[in-house]
């Protein structure tokens, strides 16, 4: 069972997955459109020296393979994890689904991380299609680990019958704690103690 919050967030994927989709066949048309020279070819966001994905596209680092860009695979990868987050409305398929978003939207953020430092550090400019891809990422990764903490925490706390039992539950342990810890300090302290009446 999946907490309401979680099927909201998890509503969000698919449209998340089509923006960062729509982005990569876009950044893949500029790539070929400077690549083969088509006359006049100016991409979108080609704003200014600094705000240029005409830059960022045309350098080595826009190409996974030679001739072949990154962004057709990216465009491939959120079309991919569009066709996981429809698989992850099947409730009995959920809790893999979500397992698995983790770890491949976990992987696409830290190449992203990776891709920023070259963007910012290494090019010096910046591309918003590129931006609009790492941040559709880092999304991605935000909801899918939600949604796997939120499940792992509902069977956790799923024997409990009411939220009110989930309260004193988490009442109860935090007492305990430092009942152990009160607990802890007064043997320390009459150990002490009873050291220095033997003396």
């Amino acid at each position: 069972m999946i907490p309401s919050k979680a099927k909201i967030r998890l509503a969000l994927l698919p449209l998340l997955s089509v923006i960062g989709a729509g982005a990569g066949i876009y950044l893949t048309r500029t790539y070929y459109g400077l690549r083969l020279g088509t006359a006049g070819f100016k991409s979108l966001c080609n704003i200014s020296d600094t705000l240029n994905c005409d830059a960022v596209t045309s350098s080595k680092y826009a190409e996974l393979f030679s001739g072949l860009p990154l962004s057709s695979f990216v465009a491939g990868w959120f079309v991919a994890i569009l066709i996981l987050s429809l698989l992850a409305r099947v409730s009995d398929w959920r809790k893999e689904i979500v397992a698995l978003g983790v770890l491949l939207s976990g992987f696409a953020s830290l190449y992203s991380l990776a891709l920023l430092v070259v963007m910012f550090g290494v090019l010096g400019k910046i591309c918003l299609f590129c931006l609009m891809i790492d941040g559709v990422n880092f999304a991605l990764f935000g909801i899918f680990l939600e949604a796997e903490l939120l499940i792992g925490l509902s069977l956790f706390f799923g024997s409990f019958a009411t939220p009110m039992m989930t309260v004193v539950f988490a009442i109860s342990m935090f007492l305990i704690g430092h009942w152990v810890e009160s607990l802890g300090f007064f043997i320390k302290k009459s150990n002490s103690d009873s050291f220095r009446l033997a003396a």
